[in-house]
């Protein structure tokens, strides 16, 4: 994905600065990495709806590719990370944004009136929005609770909208080596998603498909050192080995 601000230098170093604040590479490597979440899709005119956002660099980053608007949910900016609201108002005042609406709302419980949108992004949260650590398959009241979630999220879609969703699975080789300290070799981190509360993405396609949706696709990241072999690479088995996210 190219970066739509590329020719305006002091945005481009502005936004550069957030993307290395939150411990990613760079601006050019973070977009390169929008690419496995927004695929073909183009922001542009579009109106968003961004589940989880943390410091906020997802949603400002959407809003820079030409989104018409976005709103920004994060349950967690009171309390113990109320530190996000200054981070959020900062970062929309550096890069002179309007058009971005932080909310402290959960997700399952806010009113969104009547309001709708053609993308909602839910990046690293979708399983949180309800926690457990049933296999949601073998588990009614996890299924029943998930699929309520993803068909809200499809009421709140406009006819042809699409949801971009990315999570770890629940199963991978460096989340299963976290508790011994193990890092992955091509960031140096350790994997700090708890696997017995996220469901795997076979099981999110069939929630999915009952909530509503006409279709699901999914597809597996590659860290970046090895994006050229994603022909080779970029499948279930291979992804237990590697980011094990979806």
């Amino acid at each position: 994905m190219r970066l739509r601000i590329a020719t305006d230098p002091e945005r481009l170093a502005a936004f550069d600065a957030m993307v290395r604040d939150d411990r990613h590479h760079s601006a050019a490597r973070y977009a390169w990495a929008a690419d496995r979440l927004f695929g073909e899709i183009d922001l542009t005119g579009k109106r968003v709806l961004e589940i989880g956002s943390g410091g906020g660099l997802r949603s400002v980053f959407m809003a820079l590719q030409g989104a018409e608007s976005v709103v920004s949910l994060e349950p967690g900016l009171a309390g113990s990370r109320g530190h996000y609201t200054i981070v959020q108002r900062q970062r929309l005042q550096k890069l002179g944004l309007t058009n971005v609406e932080f909310l402290e709302a959960d997700f399952n419980v806010w009113d969104a009136g009547s309001r709708q949108f053609d993308v909602i992004v839910s990046e690293s949260s979708i399983n949180h929005l309800h926690e457990s650590t049933f296999h949601a398959l073998h588990h009614q009241e996890t299924y029943g609770r998930y699929l309520d979630i993803c068909r809200r999220m499809h009421h709140l879609l406009v006819p042809g909208g699409v949801a971009c969703i990315s999570d770890a699975c629940r199963y991978g080789l460096f989340s299963a080596l976290r508790r011994f300290g193990v890092r992955r070799p091509w960031t140096g981190k350790r994997v700090s998603a708890f696997w017995r509360i996220h469901q795997n993405p076979g099981v999110w396609r069939r929630i999915l498909l009952d909530a509503g949706f006409r279709s699901v696709d999914v597809s597996y990241p590659l860290p970046h050192r090895l994006r050229y072999l994603g022909g080779l690479l970029s499948n279930p088995l291979y992804n237990i080995f590697l980011t094990g996210y979806f």
